[in-house]
């Protein structure tokens, strides 16, 4: 009786599955309102933070990132994703020439799936994280006072 009940539960898991999954291939995409899109150039990051060296080419992505700056301006700290079609090892390779540039050391760099590269300059710190995927290059900057 309970190999029974354990099909019958397995095959009800299934329609169930079935039917969302046909449900979600239904329903359209929801599109931003105009001028409300989840990406964007990263041209104001620039005189944010200027510092931050951002590839050519790369978007930003607002839903995901966080820029807190006080009144004073004296305090700056960003979570910053951008997303772009380069190839990973050719935005590391970037970041490597482009932070010792713009005036950062470099503490570390880890190499793994994703690679992590930790600099510091006159009391900030940043980290970059460089993130394949199927598609897309993803970069994750965090910036804020050391």
């Amino acid at each position: 009786m309970k190999i029974y009940r354990s099909q019958k539960f397995r095959i009800f898991l299934i329609a169930l599955l079935a039917g969302n999954l046909s449900a979600c291939a239904l329903m359209e995409p929801v599109q931003p309102p105009p001028g409300e899109e989840g990406t964007q150039s990263p041209v104001a990051l620039t005189t944010r933070f200027g510092n931050v060296p951002i590839p050519p080419g790369f978007d930003l992505d607002r839903n995901k990132s966080f820029i807190y700056e006080s009144g004073s301006g004296a305090v700056k700290v960003g979570k910053l994703h951008l997303s772009g079609w380069n190839d990973e090892d050719e935005v590391i390779e970037f970041y490597r020439n482009e932070m010792v540039t713009k005036g950062w050391s470099s503490i570390s760099i880890m190499e793994q799936k994703i690679t992590v590269m930790v600099y510091e300059q006159e009391g900030q710190i940043c980290t970059i994280m460089v993130e394949p995927s199927f598609s897309k290059t993803h970069v994750e900057i965090n910036v804020g006072p050391k």
